[in-house]
């Protein structure tokens, strides 16, 4: 009787070892698949549904997709968010984010693990003081509004930055508080500012004796789903242009007088320490910064009669240590500007008002991309890396 008993025990032990041998070859198959595909499978069998909810499943879709990024380009519009996903063989795909059919002026702002931010205007007034933040998944379509933060007298600077745990993101808000009155009034007097893609200065007083106060800082946090207060910052970061690279968010900054043209950079980690980082003398107000591999990359394009390409390589953040990577000259016309900078794997790709240029930083050879979709705009759009993933915008893993 024991034998028996012993030969039961090993053969469902067999099986045990045959099934999750089976599920890892199952894991490895559909971690591969498009993620719209894997929604279909969801809707198979409950059993379906919850192995690819599951943080392993997660977790492994996302390493696969990192290890293929591709692009996401958004068209400067109005009234829809439409996105296009650029992949290796140069197809087009067209996503349209639900929940935006009535948000005037939207914009995204970045990219990461699948995740992008989206703001908005919260009216379409010259005297807006106020965005909406959007938390967004463009491959399942997951859209999540996060709650209000505190008012503001001039529009808000946001930045996002994302942990080492995969669910986890902050979003950090710089504001200007608004400030009650003798009579118990808020001081609703509105400062306008003016906008650009890159950069967003406020309209500075030239008076040297002008009291400029330091913004104030909130943030958002995933794990939490609520503002928190964290009071005022020394630095103001120009716009809605910044990089998350590992763990670490990066603005440009810049003076009180020449607020176009960025000096230093601001980072802030997921510990919330706040750095400034020196900039080489070199840098123009036609900067951008990104994420290559890891590493922050300082891109500087000359001006609109030198179109000159410097590409500087962050080595040592703590003593601000800048290294030039390589120069070039960007084969643009004489009217054309560059909208944005992406980078994927060994390449970095450029976006100008009417043109998309590829820049292999291994032989520092350019590409041109001709785009041939029906109805697809290339004017004055911007592109950021992507990798799909089935992260969900909330940070709740299994939801």
């Amino acid at each position: 009787m024991a034998d028996i008993g012993g030969k039961l025990i090993c053969r469902r032990n067999d099986n045990w070892i045959k099934l999750d041998f089976v599920d890892d070859i199952i894991s490895n198959i559909l971690s591969r698949v498009p993620v719209r595909s894997l929604g279909i499978w969801k809707t198979v069998s409950k059993h379906w549904h919850t192995f690819i909810c599951s943080p392993d499943f997660i977790g492994l879709q996302l390493s696969w997709s990192r290890e293929n990024p591709i692009y996401i380009i958004y068209p400067y519009v109005d009234e829809i968010m439409t996105l296009y996903l650029l992949k290796a063989n140069g197809d087009l795909e067209q996503i349209i984010l639900p929940g935006f059919e009535d948000v005037p002026f939207p914009t995204m702002t970045c990219s990461y693990n699948g995740l992008i931010c989206c703001i908005n205007y919260a009216c379409p007034s010259p005297k807006v003081t106020d965005v909406d933040i959007r938390i967004c998944n463009p491959a399942t379509r997951d859209v999540l509004l996060l709650p209000k933060g505190s008012p503001s007298k001039v529009e808000p600077t946001i930045g996002v930055a994302f942990g080492s745990r995969v669910n986890e993101y902050k979003v950090f808000r710089f504001f200007e508080k608004r400030i009650k009155k003798e009579d118990g009034k808020e001081d609703n007097e509105l400062i306008e500012t003016e906008v650009s893609w890159g950069f967003s200065y406020e309209d500075w007083e030239s008076d040297s004796e002008s009291n400029e106060e330091p913004p104030d800082c909130e943030i958002y946090s995933s794990i939490t789903g609520s503002w928190r207060g964290i009071g005022s910052v020394e630095y103001r970061p120009m716009g809605y242009h910044y990089v998350c690279v590992n763990g670490i968010v990066y603005w440009f900054i810049g003076t009180k007088y020449y607020s176009t043209i960025p000096v230093s950079i601001l980072s802030v980690d997921m510990e919330e320490n706040f750095r400034t980082i020196d900039l080489p003398a070199e840098a123009t107000e036609h900067s951008f910064l990104v994420d290559l591999q890891g590493c922050l990359l300082l891109i500087i394009v000359g001006d609109e009669h030198d179109h000159s390409l410097d590409i500087w390589v962050l080595q040592d953040r703590n003593e601000s240590t800048w290294v030039n990577r390589c120069s070039s000259n960007i084969p643009i016309e004489a009217n054309e500007s560059v909208n944005s900078v992406s980078a994927r794997k060994n390449e970095l790709l450029f976006t100008t008002s009417f043109h998309y240029f590829i820049f292999n930083l291994d032989d520092k050879t350019w590409r041109e991309v001709i785009f041939y979709a029906a109805g697809f705009d290339t004017d004055f759009s911007v592109a950021f890396s992507f990798t799909e993933s089935l992260l969900p915008c909330n940070g709740i893993l299994g939801s």
